[in-house]
């Protein structure tokens, strides 16, 4: 009995979210920052409708508990961190808000009696094939659901549901729409191609200092560079890292306690080197304990913890890690900065002018085959000397987002769908960032337009559908767009 409570209890908190949920998973964030006429018991507002800080309380601790029963012991603070679960939390509020003032504008609301037929329906709720409402109240209970909040959030999913009955009333497919998606769903092909990708020639790219030099004499490279050094800045930063030594006494027994106390006794920041070759347990003893630089995250988090606090020429006390007993030594601190572009020119060069030739030679390699297509022998020695093969996408139907195995490739997938016969070679090749593809019809498989009278009205359904949410989603960006939404961010990051 009480595991069938339990079982009920994850279903309802399922349902419920769901419910509370439905509009945020397709919007990112919004609103502007700040405390415009919002009172101090107040996260947010939407066109003046205060969301308070009890109502987004009792939101986001069923989000949380949503969490915790999917991941069970794998769910974290960290992780709700980020999940960024209070955002999430305070979009749902305001789309909530947003979907029922529009609703109301459109003369639309939802009675009391809906509500009740509603959740007198919902199986969860039911004992002996009936509602109980006694049942109907411990399950909330045992949620932390009141039985207000609840039914205002089946009020909203209910608010939502005349909202897209109403806009599909105003939604027209005519026949050739129904044709079009149709021939996007079972018109089909799979297609055979070669890949050639200028990655594989940069490893053979040898550049002198004497390539470098004379390609940054070129005005256009040095902006080149330039643009690449502001563009990924990121990967220029220098992290703040330490250079160490430690001296390691594997094992957490009482016996590599003592033995490490023992070394501590006899280690100077003067004779660490030397003492970790003596004792140290580790692959870095022959380096004295070296380690090198590292930086936050490289190392487990006590042997991290305390590197980091030391100063240069310092010796630590034991340090207790997962691997043993630790004495560690730092040598240099390293602060974060970032490398100026003069320092590092030379190695963007590098890169931008092996890339360059590494293209050129993709771009050669392409036009060989391309002139060896209708030599079959002479295609196969080729791709064998190079190391290539042909490859398939598998089949794929015209209304593919991308492509399998290539990605989105609009011009190509344009080709697949035109009147080429199966075996026939595309007319051109395809260049898709550094990857050359040579590409040949495998198979078709055509759409049966005499089942389409058979699947039209199936079809019909499924598109009115998608169309429905369209104008949903539109309707409600719309509304967005209009809106005044004021969060305060202050109390949002103090909850």
């Amino acid at each position: 009995m009480l595991q069938a409570i339990r079982n009920r209890q994850k279903i309802l908190l399922t349902i419920f979210v769901t419910l509370i949920s439905i509009v945020f998973v397709f919007w990112g964030f919004f609103g502007n920052f700040g405390s415009q006429t919002l009172s101090k018991n107040a996260v947010a507002s939407v066109n003046g409708d205060a969301i308070s800080v009890q109502e987004f309380q009792n939101q986001y601790q069923n989000t949380v508990r949503l969490y915790q029963n999917l991941l069970k012991d794998q769910f974290t603070p960290e992780m709700a961190e980020r999940f960024n679960l209070k955002r999430m939390t305070l979009n749902q509020l305001i789309d909530q808000k947003i979907i029922t003032q529009g609703a109301e504008s459109l003369g639309l609301k939802v009675t009391d009696e809906e509500v009740k037929d509603t959740i007198v329906q919902t199986t969860v709720f039911h004992r002996n094939n009936q509602f109980d409402k006694e049942y109907y109240k411990l399950l909330l209970k045992n949620n932390r659901l009141t039985p207000q909040h609840y039914e205002e959030a089946v009020s909203l999913e209910l608010l939502q549901r005349k909202v897209r009955e109403l806009l599909r009333h105003h939604i027209q497919i005519s026949e050739e729409e129904i044709k079009a998606q149709y021939l996007l769903q079972n018109d089909k092909v799979n297609l055979s191609f070669i890949r050639v990708d200028a990655k594989d020639f940069e490893s053979k790219i040898q550049l002198t200092d004497l390539d470098i030099e004379t390609y940054l004499k070129v005005p256009k490279n040095v902006e080149a560079a330039k643009a690449d050094y502001e563009e990924n800045g990121a990967q220029y930063k220098v992290e703040n890292q330490v250079r160490a030594r430690h001296i390691l006494i594997k094992g957490k027994t009482d016996e590599a306690r003592k033995k490490i106390e023992e070394i501590q006794a006899k280690t100077t920041a003067q004779n660490f080197e030397q003492m970790a070759k003596e004792h140290s347990q580790d692959g870095s003893a022959a380096q004295g304990g070296d380690l090198g630089f590292f930086g936050k995250g490289k190392m487990v988090k006590a042997f991290e913890d305390v590197a980091f606090k030391l100063k240069p020429g310092e010796v630590s006390d034991s340090v207790e890690s997962p691997f043993g007993y630790h004495l560690i030594k730092v040598e240099e601190v390293q602060t974060e900065r970032q490398k100026p572009f003069e320092e590092v020119q030379n190695d963007i060069a590098r890169r931008l002018l092996a890339q360059e030739k590494a293209k050129a030679l993709a771009k050669d390699l392409s036009n060989q085959i391309w002139d060896s297509k209708n030599s079959d022998r002479k295609l196969k020695n080729l791709l064998k000397a190079q190391g290539l093969q042909w490859e398939e996408t598998g089949v794929f139907n015209r209304g593919a987002v991308s492509i399998p195995k290539i990605g989105n490739a609009k011009d190509m997938k344009a080709t697949a769908f035109s009147k080429l016969k199966e075996g026939a070679w595309a007319n051109q090749k395809f260049e898709i960032q550094d990857r050359i593809f040579l590409v040949k019809i495998k198979k078709r498989e055509p759409a049966d337009l005499k089942k389409l009278a058979t699947d039209k009205d199936k079809l019909k359904e499924q598109y009115l559908s998608q169309k429905q949410s369209d104008a949903f989603f539109g309707w409600i960006q719309d509304l967005k767009d209009k809106s005044k939404i004021v969060v305060r961010k202050a109390t949002l990051d103090e909850l």
